[in-house]
């Protein structure tokens, strides 16, 4: 028979119905009230049984194959806990009624969860269901280039380290150190201060002057400034002093520049970093609070991210109030400076190149260690390994090798955290305290005589246990969390009521709250302002017409305030202000109301103690067992062992050889991955089983991901069927097809040229960070698990627009008035029309959603398990 369509066509058709029918079921099961359609153990109306596979294959494939399967719950009684307790609580919070994104203006954290969910379940879809045709599933599959360190443009990094890098227009660069003596009495106390260098787009560089205690003060004004926002932590303070060879006085940066070019006349590439040390160490200098300097750079970077914060009265006046002309013995400083920065720069890459080289060598045993990953069983195998071999040294050639790959790639991850980055100063003093309070000794002890799960299972029985039938002790305690809570509310409710002073309206809003699912969804399809679309609206709204006039007159002048323009009665835009205020309150009061009545109810607490049972009930035998206070132990000395490389990489990050200090975090690694071993080995051999149900689950999903169930899907009779029974035009179809491909792949070269600006108006520690993903995998990326590159590439896509788009950004808005939050969301939402605006236009379609009934039937005979 003629085949209809090429294998692309066919891989692109298959994802696009697969995405189509993913939708279908969602919003089929979107109120949870249509649970029973999964077919068993849920059962209907009267313990009727539904066939699953027919309504929503999907979903019900998900369940059956995936979620049923899983370890831990694959023993459970499925009438015990699927029927009585898991459909009992989601039939009793469908009955709640929860506010959508659209009641509260915003998206909910419910929703774009969602979203994540369904483009995981159609990738996993898409990479598993096989067609007919064999070329489908590597049609479009392509090796992804070769990225990394071997491609860091080193020229444009260093000059990048001298040009102003604006990140929401403001350049800044804590660029030197002064020492300041103060006299108090009879004597002089020295405190170092900080010299900021700062610019707008456009403007020339101001330079400023702060203490510590400036940056602690300027830290407590923003928390006023903005409550409950989260901020950048403040850096704590750091005293240390970094010492070095110094620079001749004769390595000025044009005389170096100078020497540099004629040296390089003859070279292919001139070395941009070398003219910044062509010049002889004469002596060894000190550089005071130079680490501090560096974390505090990346704090105050870390606040010009945020669009918010940035046009702060308070950090625009630390910034550019008091400005000062610096001296010529603080221009060296800032000079010299800026060469260690440098420095750090060229160790940096050195680093990665050196690791990712190691890591090549490499590369032939990571061929035949993936040869025996992808091979049926071959997770198993690999992990029964682990099971049966007492030590590393046990272990076969190929798997010490990729022991060997892990532990060059966990050194460079480490180095990463603790040497490279701007804040790892920070971050390697917070581990370093943090690692000197652990009371190890205490610990190990106690871990010795007892079962830390143990204790927790009694801790969680004592929380859940309901003596007599009453509340448990944990019910209490989030009930009273949620009516301390919905108190501060009802009293703001109140406050605002009276304000309102129209009883109408709040019946408006309580029926509004109270109707059906589907009173509300006609509600919000009107294109108005929901407050407007209830106040209006002949089903619910309980206003008289003169009323609903007044308050049309109320959003017509809150309207202009919002857009900025001129309003004569600004007490008009006042009472609307308070309408949105108390229609907000009153949506989340009712939520609270309702997840407090969920929490009170037998349903749930039973569904809460049967988890616990089920997942620490293992663990409790596993820990019971398995040696962990010695792992406790071995712990202790990896972190010991840890601070004392980072603190020789720190003191000699200037001086040695990049190749010693790949050496070094490679030797720390493996100084300790046998006791690690040792630990995974022992808990593996008390698992009674636990890990191998676990691998088995896993090689399950890469099995399907891989090869499928064994049954083929024909999407040309898909096709055909639609063509006979539906008139579904399959010339239109080729060609919607062929747009989509198109416009994947121009959304595609789009996005990497929005990545692409983005990075160039970033800060330039973000080379550095993208830096510790360039050691090479060595295939071991989606592909090597039967996920397609594309799709996979596309989801990112998705999850980087759901970033970019950021319309919920209720945290920020918390304090603002209720004109504020709207202009707010409108500027959010035009951010995004606008950064969508080049965008490639995804093609609209029409034939194809055609198909999407004629799909649902062929896909719940080829995912419906065979019958044996």
């Amino acid at each position: 028979m003629t085949e209809l369509l090429s294998p692309i066509q066919e891989h692109y058709l298959k994802r696009e119905l697969v995405r189509a029918q993913i939708s279908y079921e969602v919003q089929q099961l979107s109120d949870f009230k249509s649970i029973a359609s999964l077919g068993p153990p849920f059962v209907g109306a009267g313990g009727a049984l539904h066939d699953g596979y027919s309504k929503l294959p999907v979903m019900t494939h998900i369940f059956n194959a995936q979620v049923q399967t899983f370890p831990f719950i694959n023993s459970v009684n499925p009438k015990e806990f699927w029927e009585d307790k898991v459909q009992t609580f989601v039939e009793s919070l469908a009955q709640k009624d929860l506010s959508s994104s659209a009641d509260r203006a915003e998206e909910t954290k419910r929703r774009r969860i969602g979203r994540k969910l369904t483009n995981l379940i159609a990738l996993y879809l898409s990479s598993g269901l096989q067609t007919t045709t064999p070329m489908e599933k590597t049609a479009f599959v392509q090796p992804p280039a070769e990225d990394g360190v071997r491609n860091i443009d080193l020229d444009k990094i260093v000059v990048d380290l001298y040009d102003a890098h604006y990140i929401n227009d403001i350049d800044v660069n804590v660029v030197g150190v002064r020492i300041v003596s103060e006299r108090h009495g009879f004597l002089y106390e020295d405190h170092a201060e900080f010299m900021i260098k700062a610019q707008f787009r456009g403007a020339p560089p101001v330079y400023v002057a702060r203490r510590y205690s400036e940056f602690r003060k300027l830290q407590t004004q923003l928390e006023k400034e903005f409550p409950g926002k989260p901020l950048p932590t403040l850096p704590s303070h750091n005293k240390s002093t970094t010492i070095m060879g110094d620079f001749d006085d004769s390595d000025s940066i044009s005389a170096a520049s100078e020497e540099s070019d004629h040296e390089n006349e003859s070279s292919n590439r001139p070395n941009p970093i070398a003219k910044f040390f062509s010049g002889n160490k004469k002596q060894v200098s000190t550089y005071p609070r130079e680490k501090q300097r560096i974390t505090l750079r990346s704090y105050l970077r870390a606040l010009l991210r945020n669009t918010q914060v940035v046009k702060s009265q308070s950090l625009l006046e630390f910034l550019f109030r008091d400005r000062l002309k610096p001296t010529l013995e603080e221009l060296k400083d800032m000079d010299n400076r800026r060469r260690l920065d440098i420095k750090r720069i060229e160790d940096q890459i050195e680093f990665y190149k050196i690791a990712t080289e190691r890591a090549r060598v490499l590369e032939v045993h990571m061929s035949e260690f993936k040869q025996d990953l992808m091979a049926p069983g071959g997770l198993q195998k690999i992990f029964s390994e682990i099971r049966t071999k007492d030590s590393v040294d046990q272990l076969s050639p190929k798997f010490q090798k990729f022991l060997e790959w892990a532990e060059i790639e966990f050194g460079g991850t480490l180095y990463n955290m603790f040497v490279a980055d701007d804040s790892s100063p920070e971050f390697f003093s917070q581990v370093s305290r943090i690692h000197k309070l652990v009371p190890y000794t205490l610990l190990r002890a106690v871990l010795r005589v007892s079962n830390p799960m143990a204790i927790m299972k009694g801790v969680i029985d004592l929380f859940l246990a309901q003596p007599l039938g009453r509340r448990s002790l944990l019910q209490n305690i989030l009930i009273m969390v949620l009516s301390d809570d919905i108190k501060v509310q009802e009293k703001a409710i109140t406050e605002l009521k009276k304000k309102v002073n129209n009883a109408s309206i709040v019946a408006s809003f309580e029926a509004y709250l109270d109707a059906s699912y589907s009173v509300k969804e006609e509600i919000r399809a009107r294109n108005s302002d929901l407050i407007m679309s209830i106040i209006t609206s002949p089903m619910i709204s309980q206003m008289s017409p003169e009323a609903v006039m007044e308050i049309e007159a109320w959003y017509t002048a809150w309207n202009s305030a919002v857009e900025g323009k001129h309003v004569e009665n600004s007490d008009y835009v006042e009472s609307f202000s308070n309408l949105t205020e108390l229609f907000k309150l009153m949506v989340r009061k009712r939520d609270k109301d309702q997840i407090q009545n969920l929490w009170d109810e037998a349903s749930t607490m039973g569904l809460v103690k049967t988890l616990f049972t089920i997942f620490y009930g293992p663990l409790v035998e596993v820990f019971r067992s398995a040696k962990v206070h010695e792992a406790v132990g071995d712990f202790e000395k990896f972190m010991s062992d840890l601070m004392r490389v980072v603190r020789a990489a720190e003191g000699n990050a200037l001086s040695s050889d990049p190749n010693q200090m790949v050496q070094e975090f490679y030797e720390l690694c493996q100084r300790h991955v046998p006791a690690l071993y040792k630990f995974i080995h022992q808990v593996y051999v008390h698992d009674n089983g636990l890990f191998d149900e676990i691998m088995m689950w896993i090689s399950g999903i890469m099995e399907f991901l891989r090869n499928g169930n064994g049954k083929k899907l024909d999407l040309n009779e898909v096709c055909r069927q639609g063509q006979v029974n539906a008139g579904v035009d399959i010339a239109k179809v080729q060609r919607e097809i062929d747009s989509i491909v198109a416009w994947i792949d121009e959304r595609r070269e789009w996005r990497e040229q929005q990545r692409a600006h983005k990075k160039s108006t970033s800060d330039n520690t973000q080379a550095i960070k993208e830096w510790q993903d360039a050691l090479p995998t060595h295939g071991l990326d989606g592909s090597a698990f039967g996920l397609d590159e594309k799709d996979l590439a596309e989801v990112a896509d998705d999850e980087e627009s759901d970033l970019d788009d950021d319309l919920s950004d209720e945290e920020a808005d918390i304090g603002l008035s209720a004109v504020e939050q709207e202009r707010r969301r409108r500027a959010r939402l035009l951010r995004r029309v606008e950064q969508q605006a080049h965008a490639p236009v995804r093609p609209e379609v029409t034939e194809l959603p055609k198909l999407r009934e004629f799909f649902q039937l062929a896909l719940s005979e080829v995912l419906r398990p065979t019958v044996v």
